[in-house]
C-alpha cells in the first residue's frame, strides 16, 4: 500500500464511481481498477460495494477513507514543510475589498517578528474565499459575517459597524435608519439581506438606488455625486474626501474572522499566523 493507491482510493470515494475518479485524475480506468484490485488484494478484503450506478464503501472502505485522508494530509504537509525548510517561507491569504486595510495591519505586524515570510495576497468575495481555501489555494481568509463558515476554524479579528457616507452633507452627524430611508442608498450587494432587516425592524423602507458587486465601488459612486453609500467603518480610511456618519443602529454590525481550513496537521507557518491573531485580536 503506498500514497499513489491511497490518493486513487479517496478519489474514487470522493467522486463516487471509477470512471467519474479516472476523469478527475486524468488517468483512464483501466489502470485505476487495477489499482484497487491490488490494494483490496494486499489488505484482504473489499473495500468498494460494486454494482450499484455509484460505488459505495464497505465498513473497511469507511474505516480505509478516515485513515487514508488523514494520511494524506500528514504526507502533503510534511512534503510542504521539508521543501521549505532553509528558504523563505509563504503565505497566502485572502482578503475582501472591505478587509483589506485590516490584513495590511496583520501582516505588518507579523513581518516584524516573523522577517523570512512573504505574503501572497489574493482579492475575493467572502463566498470565493471559502472555495479558495477548501481548494487549497489559500493558507488563511479575512472573511466578514454574514458568511457560511461550516467546517472551518474561526479566530475573530474585530467588530466591524457599519457607517454612511456621502458627499454633500454639511456635517458629519449620527444617522438613525429612519433619516437613511429618505436617502437614495448605494449598497454593496452581499450586506444587502443584513441591511434590509434592519430597516424592517425599524419599520423603516430604504430606497435602494444602486446594488455594486464590490464595497470599494460604492464610494466610487457617491464620489459621482450619487446618494449615500453605506459601508463597513474599517473602510473609513478611505473617505477622507467624504462625508461619513455613524449610525444609530446596533443591528448593522459585522464581525470580522480569521478563517482556515480545520487540517489534522497543519502548517507550522499557518499555526504561528493563527496563534498571533489570537494574541492580537480586539477583545
Amino acid at each position: 500500500m503506498d500514497l499513489k493507491q491511497l490518493e486513487y482510493f479517496v478519489a474514487i470515494a470522493d467522486a463516487g464511481s471509477i470512471s467519474e475518479a479516472a476523469r478527475r485524475l486524468h488517468l483512464s480506468q483501466p489502470p485505476l481498477s487495477y489499482q484497487m484490485k491490488q490494494l483490496e488484494a494486499e489488505l484482504g478484503c473489499p473495500l468498494f460495494l460494486r454494482g450499484h450506478h455509484e460505488i459505495e464503501l464497505t465498513a473497511a472502505g469507511k474505516l480505509l477513507y478516515e485513515r487514508a485522508t488523514h494520511i494524506l494530509s500528514y504526507a502533503d504537509s510534511t512534503k510542504r514543510e521539508v521543501a521549505e525548510t532553509g528558504k523563505r517561507r509563504v503565505l497566502r491569504i485572502g482578503v475582501t475589498s472591505s478587509t483589506s486595510a485590516i490584513v495590511l495591519l496583520l501582516v505588518h505586524a507579523f513581518s516584524l517578528a516573523h522577517p523570512d515570510v512573504r505574503y501572497e495576497i489574493t482579492d475575493a468575495t467572502s463566498f470565493q474565499m471559502l472555495d479558495l481555501l477548501e481548494e487549497r489555494v489559500l493558507d488563511a481568509g479575512i472573511v466578514r459575517t454574514p458568511a457560511k463558515l461550516t467546517g472551518l476554524e474561526t479566530i475573530r479579528i474585530s467588530s466591524d459597524s457599519m457607517i454612511a457616507v456621502d458627499q454633500w452633507s454639511a456635517d458629519e452627524d449620527p444617522l438613525t435608519l429612519k433619516e437613511l430611508s429618505e436617502r437614495q442608498l448605494v449598497l454593496y450587494r452581499r450586506y444587502e439581506s443584513f441591511i434590509l432587516d434592519a430597516f424592517a425592524g425599524d419599520h423603516a423602507e430604504p430606497d435602494i438606488l444602486v446594488l455594486t458587486d464590490d464595497a470599494r465601488d460604492c464610494l466610487s459612486w457617491v464620489r459621482g455625486g450619487t446618494g449615500t453609500a453605506i459601508v463597513p467603518s474599517s473602510m473609513k480610511s478611505s473617505c477622507t474626501d467624504l462625508r461619513v456618519h455613524p449610525i444609530n443602529d446596533s443591528r448593522l454590525s459585522t464581525e470580522i474572522l480569521l478563517a482556515a481550513r480545520k487540517d489534522e496537521y497543519p502548517s507550522p507557518l499557518l499555526s504561528q499566523f493563527c496563534s498571533f491573531v489570537r494574541q492580537h485580536r480586539a477583545d
